[in-house]
């Protein structure tokens, strides 16, 4: 776990804890801009939640998309030179799921966005499930 205020990876300094990429298109509330390597910056990490609450929660309800394989796979895709096998084994085995059995987004949403959360940034700082609390109630999809 970090301590509050050390800034040591690139979602924790930009509280964007799932490293969401900038996009103009995409005016997040609480977004304040881009990083130099194009990754969302935002605010606080409440708000950097809420961005990946409502992504995640659009993935299943536009696109179908309700299987860790198929949520990863998007999120971080091995294009982007992300290590997507580890990625689905790691959500797949702390939320107990098959990679390929299907559940409910906003059901699991907390549990989703943590795992993540910590998969993305390494650590996260004390007090990161109440920040991940506020920002599903702040993106208010569940």
């Amino acid at each position: 776990m970090l301590v509050p205020g050390n800034a040591a990876t690139r979602g924790i300094r930009n509280h964007n804890w799932l490293n969401i990429r900038y996009n103009e298109a995409n005016d997040w509330d609480g977004q304040t801009g881009p990083d130099a390597e194009g990754f969302a910056k935002f605010q606080g990490p409440e708000w950097g939640i809420r961005a990946a609450a409502k992504l995640l929660v659009n993935y299943q309800d536009w696109y179908g998309i309700n299987t860790v394989k198929e949520i990863v796979e998007r999120w971080a895709p091995a294009a982007d030179d992300n290590d997507t096998v580890s990625y689905i084994r790691h959500v797949s085995d702390v939320l107990g799921v098959h990679p390929m059995e299907a559940f409910d987004v906003r059901e699991r949403l907390q549990q989703l966005l943590e795992v993540m959360a910590l998969h993305e940034s390494g650590a996260l700082p004390i007090g990161a499930e109440q920040v991940i609390y506020q920002g599903i109630n702040m993106a208010g999809v569940v």
